[in-house]
């Protein structure tokens, strides 16, 4: 059983801290955790699932959980997903979450706090100076609207959410308002499912049940194939640019450190930086040293290794070493 969050005599902030980590805990207590409607925040330790996001681990509805069996989930989170589905929706919806969720499971709900985004529009209604500010607070009630998954369709407060819990099947263990810390006036309620609060569905037979580590493991093994996919687009894109002779790279960041590894087969001599604090010092076992003094290491190519700067470096070193025949790479891989 968590412990939750004291809220006498501590200021909001405090409270926030304190819920932060308490639902870390909780995800640490969780062998499946899903967090439905990620957009673009993915929660490394749980399987993140959108509907409109292909970033997601899963593409799916938040209405329709059919790929999880039922009672095989410890952990559902929601983030400001609940106003975006209609009233009739997110009945189908918590429903759904109840049907996936272990007895004694977790639901950790956050969406807009409609009696604090009405408190701000009762402040700033009709003021001609406040137009701005007016329009913002109602794209708080509405939703910003500009795909179809921005759209609010429904609004609540602490009271009216807790009681619709309460009507599927959970006990309302801790709420509070305002959380998490954000622009639009936002609250938090943690529920649990009731002990034997099951659904004459909960049987499946022969279906895969997922876990965390099973995603956590599938998104590693993606990040390794896209790393060595892009070692290889390096090596290929330098052969074809390259002359004859040994390489210098400038830039002793991240990207330089991937090339390196990348390169391991090429005659790498010295790493260019136009940081004097790093010159004199090694990275990646190469030598750092100022452009000034690339002519002592006979270099022939030069890759750049920054991205955000590329153009400018570019310039610098096409003006820099007109006069030594070498070959500038730009990081286009």
């Amino acid at each position: 059983m968590q412990s939750y969050p004291e809220i006498i005599h501590k200021t909001p902030k405090e409270i926030n801290c304190e819920i932060d980590e308490l639902i870390k805990n909780i995800r640490k207590s969780s062998t499946t955790g899903i967090h439905i409607g990620c957009g673009n925040t993915i929660i490394p330790e749980l399987i993140n699932c959108d509907r409109f996001n292909i970033a997601a681990d899963i593409n799916l509805d938040a209405i329709n959980l059919s790929i999880f069996p039922g009672s095989s989930v410890d952990l559902i989170e929601n983030h400001h997903i609940i106003e975006h589905l209609s009233f009739e929706q997110a009945n189908i919806a918590l429903r759904e979450w109840s049907r996936v969720l272990k007895p004694a499971g977790y639901l950790i709900t956050t969406c807009p706090d409609i009696d604090r985004i009405t408190l701000l529009w009762s402040q700033y209604k009709g003021s001609a100076s406040d137009t701005e500010f007016s329009d913002y607070i109602l794209k708080m009630i509405f939703g910003s609207q500009e795909n179809e998954g921005m759209f609010h369709k429904s609004g609540y407060n602490i009271s009216i959410l807790s009681k619709m819990l309460i009507d599927f099947g959970f006990t309302v263990d801790f709420s509070f308002s305002p959380y998490p810390d954000r622009t639009t006036p936002s609250l938090i309620v943690i529920a649990r499912k009731k002990e034997g609060n099951l659904f004459k569905n909960d049987s499946y037979n022969n279906q895969t049940v997922y876990t965390n580590e099973y995603f956590i493991n599938k998104r590693m093994s993606g990040y390794i194939t896209s790393y060595k996919k892009f070692k290889d687009r390096i090596v290929q894109k330098v052969d074809e640019q390259k002359q004859d002779g040994s390489i210098a790279v400038y830039g002793s960041g991240d990207l330089c450190e991937i090339i390196i590894s990348a390169l391991k087969d090429f005659d790498i001599r010295a790493i260019v930086d136009s940081n004097t604090q790093k010159c004199s010092t090694s990275f990646c076992g190469l030598p750092v040293i100022p452009l000034a003094e690339i002519g002592s290491y006979d270099i022939k190519n030069i890759i750049i290794a920054s991205v955000a700067h590329k153009r400018d470096i570019y310039e610098i070193l096409s003006r820099e070493l007109k006069e030594n025949n070498i070959t500038i790479i730009p990081p286009n891989f």
